[in-house]
């Protein structure tokens, strides 16, 4: 291995773990700021465009947040991610967009509105206590508005 390639591990190494640490503290511009390097050394990574895309919701950057949340979609290569879909529709909701959020939000699970699945086996993120954002209807209206 050669020296930059050691050089660049570590620097990806110390700026996912300062990602992550910031967003779990719920400091979600630092989050923001450490998620776009992490993309930038690691472009192909879809699971860091995905938590990009977190960040920038709970911050209500939707444009930002429907970006990464479609890079972390197309990367994973037709592997179905329901959060991903419905990350999307929630940012296209923030943008006003009602056609592309009815798309996103067709395109996960289908379930009975407002009802949650049982837990999933895999890890959840939490969203971070300080950004927490106010209840938002579980439905999109049928009229568009």
């Amino acid at each position: 291995m050669a020296d930059g390639d050691s050089e660049y591990f570590e620097d990806h190494d110390d700026v996912g773990r300062r990602a992550y640490d910031a967003f779990d503290a719920g400091q979600l511009r630092a989050a923001a700021q450490y998620f776009a390097e992490l993309v930038r050394l690691v472009p192909d990574n879809a699971a860091y465009h995905y938590m990009r895309c977190l960040t920038h919701k709970y911050l209500r950057e939707w444009s930002i947040s429907l970006e990464c949340n479609l890079r972390s979609l197309m990367l994973r290569n037709g592997e179905d991610d329901n959060a991903s879909h419905w990350n999307a529709g929630i940012a296209a909701t923030g943008l006003g967009n009602w056609v592309e959020a009815r798309r996103y939000s067709e395109r996960r699970e289908s379930r009975p509105s407002c009802q949650r699945s049982s837990p999933s086996p895999r890890r959840r993120t939490p969203m971070p206590r300080a950004s927490r954002p106010r209840r938002l209807p579980c439905t999109l209206p049928e009229n568009g508005v």
